[in-house]
């Protein structure tokens, strides 16, 4: 994380560096955009609803109640629905347990767990970084499926001990087979599924590529989805439960779009977290003159506009300029305005060493809600890190990823 230095007295910084405020409130999303809700918090996890596990959960209470009917007319209607409520219930809490497994697991290797949100499709724990080694991705993403599976045994155990045709018999049977389902249906080898991180780590280790590997799964994942989208639209349209068929298609295009997202966010925070700002920073950049017109430092310093520019007044540094900044203006009018208009003033600036990765120097700016960084080092000035230099140095580095360690 960024430095909190002291400037000497007579140093280049008149004013005390701010302090970072405390990271603010933010309105958080679910899978698909809407506000979640939380529900508590264990240890530091934070525990959250998306609206659409709502649907998903009244959904396949009425399903598995109208097959209990069914199945067992001798059956009570209270019988039915409680029975279905239940399953329902429990279902819901082995897939929480699901993710427990996964968070219990990361935590152990040395991970912070965000978050466990239900929503539509299931779960998904929100982990603070990909793990460093594949040994440590292969274990966290095997521990869900793990404990599904366990559950299946337990439910099934469960079931041979009770009464044949009774509701404890039937909901454990039920609640059994949907938890193998589960286990069977998250190893399939692709991204965003847990058998798509099985899958990357095993190829991870294998070529010693994380990249690599990443795009394999997500590529994997890609062709799942979009098998399973057109079964669910062959469904949809030839079968009787059209419904059942349009939810497939659904998920098969949510699991396509997740690969992709997922591949792309992964091989970027691997490249972020291998970059660091030193890598990216305007430091070799001549300062100006806060008196300077916009027009004078882009014809002086033309990196300006993709990175930035230390901004001096009587040789002592008053600020910085960078593209956010220059953009404000339209170019036809940069001879008319001077620098001191603009630029960010010292004590809006906050301050980053030149040896932190981007990625956290990209996780400051969002915190801070800044568009660029002063870099500094024993308090120093050496430059100007703005979010356009990052994208550069992104796109400029080679396929940079943490390689694979020895398990």
């Amino acid at each position: 994380m960024p430095t909190d230095q002291e400037s000497p007295p007579d140093g280049p910084f008149p004013e005390e560096p701010p302090k970072h405020s405390a990271e603010p409130k933010r309105r958080r999303s679910g899978l698909f955009g809407s506000r979640v809700i939380s529900v508590g918090m264990v240890r530091g996890i934070r525990f959250d609803l998306d609206p659409s596990w709502f649907v998903i959960f009244f959904y396949v209470t009425y399903m598995v109640g109208s097959g209990f009917g069914k199945e067992h007319p001798d059956w009570t209607p209270w019988m039915v629905w409680f029975g279905a409520l239940a399953g329902s219930t429990l279902f819901f809490l082995s897939v929480l347990l699901h993710e427990v497994g996964h968070s219990v697991l990361a935590i152990a290797l040395g991970l912070k767990v965000r978050s466990i949100t239900l929503f539509l499709f299931g779960g998904v724990a929100e982990l603070s970084g990909e793990p460093k080694r594949a040994r440590d991705e292969f274990l966290i993403a095997l521990a869900g499926p793990l404990v599904s599976f366990l559950l299946s045994v337990g439910f099934l155990i469960v079931n041979l001990a009770s009464t044949s045709g009774q509701p404890v018999a039937v909901v454990s049977a039920w609640l059994g087979i949907v938890n193998l389902g589960v286990a069977i249906f998250n190893m399939l080898p692709g991204s965003p599924l847990d058998g798509g991180r099985v899958f990357r780590a095993v190829l991870w280790k294998a070529l010693g590529d994380y990249e690599r590997a990443t795009e394999w799964a997500g590529k994997v994942g890609i062709l799942l989805g979009n098998a399973l989208t057109a079964f669910g639209l062959v469904l949809a349209i030839l079968g009787e439960r059209w419904f059942y068929g349009a939810f497939l298609a659904f998920m098969g295009w949510f699991l396509s779009r997740s690969a992709r997202a997922n591949t792309v966010h992964a091989i970027l925070g691997s490249r972020l977290r291998s970059l660091r700002v030193r890598d990216a920073a305007q430091i070799g950049n001549p300062p100006v003159d806060s008196w300077d017109t916009l027009e004078e430092v882009v014809e002086h310093v033309p990196d300006v506009k993709v990175g930035g520019v230390l901004v001096l007044d009587d040789g002592d540094l008053v600020g910085a300029l960078g593209p956010a900044e220059l953009a404000q203006v339209p170019v036809s009018k940069y001879a008319f305005h001077a620098v001191r208009k603009f630029m960010t003033p010292l004590r809006r600036l906050i301050r980053v060493a030149p040896g932190e990765t981007l990625f956290s120097a990209l996780q400051l700016m969002d915190k801070e809600k800044v568009s660029q960084l002063l870099v500094e080092q024993e308090g120093q000035p050496l430059g100007v890190l703005s979010r356009e230099s990052v994208t550069r140095a992104v796109n400029r580095a080679p396929g940079s990823a943490p390689a694979a360690t020895t398990a």
